[in-house]
């Protein structure tokens, strides 16, 4: 198994993700509202922020990997940045004993 199927595997749980919709929003909401979640969320849990504002995404990524946090996936659909947010770092999570092969 590579360490990107285990990163996949680790955070592919949809019943740890919290969605912001942050679509419409402009700066400095989607990054508030980012950094809120991550405040309440505990290591191992991921964040999806949908975003319509382009100055937000640049942000949001730069605070997260500030915070020790691993942005593992984004994607530009239309008009709307989808950015999945893993806490915590990405070696962590592979190198704990249940993504080991």
């Amino acid at each position: 198994m590579t360490d990107e199927t285990r990163l996949h595997s680790a955070v592919g749980s949809d019943e740890r993700t919290e969605i912001i919709d942050a679509r419409g929003q402009r700066c400095p909401m989607p990054l508030l509202r980012t950094k809120r979640a991550l405040a309440g969320l505990t290591d191992g849990g991921v964040i999806e922020v949908l975003s319509t504002d382009s100055a937000s995404v640049s942000d949001i990524r730069r605070f997260t990997e500030k915070q020790g946090c691993t942005v593992y996936e984004s994607t530009l659909d239309a008009d709307v940045t989808r950015i999945k947010i893993l806490k915590g770092r990405a070696d962590n999570q592979l190198d704990s004993p249940q993504n080991k092969p």
